[in-house]
């Protein structure tokens, strides 16, 4: 598989949103400057950059950043859902057993 610029552009992308939804998925439960101490772990840069890291890598091995997104079926929507489970499903204990 080749990597070429537009792709690497997309993966930036994506990496910015998911890092961003999880930033802010914390930050908007929960008061700006009230987020309780024990969630301190899950905002860490080192707990951001794993969870992008295995997102990515799992959108990339399932394929979702092959398709062309003008012209997509319902089988690459449930493929997208697969993969966004699996990729939810592997950072969960990662995250949790970094407490």
């Amino acid at each position: 598989m080749t990597i070429g610029r537009h792709r690497l552009l997309q993966l930036a992308a994506d990496g910015v949103l998911i890092a961003a939804a999880w930033y802010l998925a914390f930050r908007l439960r929960f008061d700006p400057f009230d987020v309780p101490v024990y969630y301190d772990d899950y905002l860490a840069w080192t707990t951001i950059a794993l969870v992008v890291a295995l997102k990515l890598a799992v959108f990339t091995l399932t394929g979702i950043h092959h398709r062309w997104w003008r012209y997509v079926s319902t089988r690459d929507m449930w493929g997208i859902v697969r993969g966004v489970t699996a990729a939810s499903l592997l950072v969960y204990p990662s995250s949790t057993s970094r407490r």
